[in-house]
């Protein structure tokens, strides 16, 4: 199962029924689920990619809106403890004057909006301006944090029902109230001591279970078991910090002891032979690199080379970044697929696909996985013959060497170049391993995290090139992911080590 933590990278119009669109001049009010993108709802991923204006809180959107497309303005109104935060007036204000100025606003909200999240106050605002508002639900909290620690909020036979309160309001800590099955409090961290006092007195056992799932669906997730008369202690034995919810009932005993350890994705994609190795891992997405278009003198001084490759006997394409660059700048010359006379090669299904994209054909297309591995697919048709090798200029693989000793001619044509990007922060007490891609990522992570405490994280990385960087680097361990795969994909990236940037 991919737990991808990451935004951005499903596009909701593919193979789906139409969804509705946010418009300028109107507000949608999405629920963003507990912290994990994944449990963001399709309605509310599609209103995000097509919004203009993302107003949004920190709780359970901070990995949401950090993939947000580049041109959608993100404004943060969440409240932060011991910061001045806006209030609730001005929050609606806000809203009513994008609104009013044409924008497509969607209010991002953590959780459920009408969940203790001041939601109606915000509809009602925005109804008595006149501006049309809709409302997409998210998963609460109160629900989806427990089930995260693997607590059901009922069960038959020990929990009928359940009861949602908040451990917090303007007022201070209210009294807990009502019968229940299970008790759930959410922003409880603060008042856990009035919490535990009240339900003592309203006759709960001290021995019944009890549960703190503090940071649920994200990788900073931890928690404890413990007992209603024991919580206080265990929590602050293990320093666990707000957001957290707190849950009582004979349910909470069923709260998960372990989690899956973190891995930060420092490349554009997960590769099967990670996922393979790693099948229980929480995956972070932090993209180290991004793809930059050459410079117009650069583009001018390639051109005669770019014109050459034209009528090579192979153009070799091993990503789809090199797909996309290729033709763009050759639509920046003014030069279509007309002009091409060589064929060609392919290696990959997505590199296939982004050239299928464009109408194109490949003549020769070498998969991971097909018999004869990346070798005996193409040298019987490439060797001997002048192949054209467009590629991002961090390339480190050892494809074009292995080419050119069958007696290819290999042309390296650098269309893009590959520099380093600034990701979203990592708390690196809760990541526990980091994959490199290609030796180029290890260099950018350096760049982007000069402090991070490399000599406790093992890096995974691909290729021998890749695990000798992570090594000068400072990484307590490493580990070279292909030639610890038996499987084919392990010659394929030992050869192909693609391009980090996608």
């Amino acid at each position: 199962m991919n737990r991808l933590i990451a935004a951005g990278t499903f596009r909701p119009d593919t193979a789906l029924p139409p969804l509705s669109t946010p418009r300028g001049g109107e507000v949608w009010l999405v629920g963003a689920g507990p912290g994990d993108p994944g449990l963001l709802t399709l309605q509310g991923h599609h209103s995000l990619l097509r919004a203009s204006v993302v107003v949004h809180d920190r709780l359970g959107c901070e990995e949401i809106v950090h993939f947000l497309p580049g041109p959608v303005r993100r404004i943060a109104v969440g409240k932060t403890p011991g910061a001045a935060s806006p209030t609730q007036e001005e929050i609606a204000r806000l809203l009513i004057e994008e609104a009013r100025a044409g924008e497509a606003v969607v209010r991002l909200k953590g959780g459920d909006p009408f969940v203790f999240g001041r939601g109606m106050e915000e509809v009602l605002a925005l109804r008595e301006a006149g501006i049309p508002c809709r409302i997409v639900p998210g998963i609460s909290s109160s629900i989806a944090a427990p089930a995260a620690a693997g607590i059901p909020v009922t069960h038959r036979g020990t929990g009928r029902s359940f009861r949602v309160s908040t451990g917090w309001t303007r007022e201070g800590a209210p009294p807990p109230s009502g019968t229940a099955d299970t008790h759930v409090f959410l922003m409880g961290m603060r008042a856990m001591a009035s919490i535990v006092e009240g339900l003592l007195g309203m006759g709960v056992p001290a021995e019944t279970p009890a549960a703190v799932v503090s940071n649920a669906a994200t990788y900073r997730q931890r928690s404890v078991r413990a007992t209603l008369g024991t919580v206080r202690d265990e929590v602050r034995r293990a320093g666990l910090e707000p957001p957290a919810v707190l849950v009582v009932g004979e349910t909470a005993s069923f709260a998960a002891d372990s989690l899956p350890e973190t891995i930060v994705v420092t490349g554009s994609r997960i590769p099967e032979a990670l996922e393979r190795h790693y099948p229980a891992a929480r995956w972070l997405w932090r993209p180290v690199s991004r793809r930059e278009p050459l410079g117009a003198g650069q583009r001018a001084a390639l051109r005669p080379r770019a014109e050459a490759a034209l009528s090579a006997d192979w153009i070799l394409f091993n990503s789809p970044p090199a797909v996309e660059e290729f033709f763009r700048l050759l639509s920046g010359y003014g030069w279509d697929a007309r002009r091409i006379s060589a064929r060609l090669a392919v290696v990959g299904t997505g590199t296939a696909a982004a050239l299928e994209a464009l109408r194109l054909v490949p003549d020769l297309a070498a998969v991971a996985g097909e018999p004869g591995g990346l070798r005996g697919q193409l040298l019987p048709h490439l060797a001997n013959n002048r192949v054209v090798f467009p590629r991002g200029d961090d390339y480190h693989g050892r494809l074009a060497e292995e080419l050119a000793r069958s007696g290819a001619a290999i042309e390296h044509l650098p269309v893009y170049r590959v520099a380093a990007a600034r990701p979203a922060p990592v708390d690196w007490r809760f990541a526990h391993k980091v994959f490199f891609p290609s030796p180029s990522t290890v260099a950018h992570f350096a760049a982007v995290w000069p402090g991070a405490p490399v000599s406790g994280i093992e890096a995974i990385c691909l290729g021998e090139s890749a695990a000798a960087r992570a090594r000068q680097a400072g990484f307590g361990t490493t580990l070279d992911l292909a030639a610890g795969d038996p499987a084919p994909e392990a010659e394929w990236f030992n050869l192909q080590e693609m391009e980090s940037a996608g």
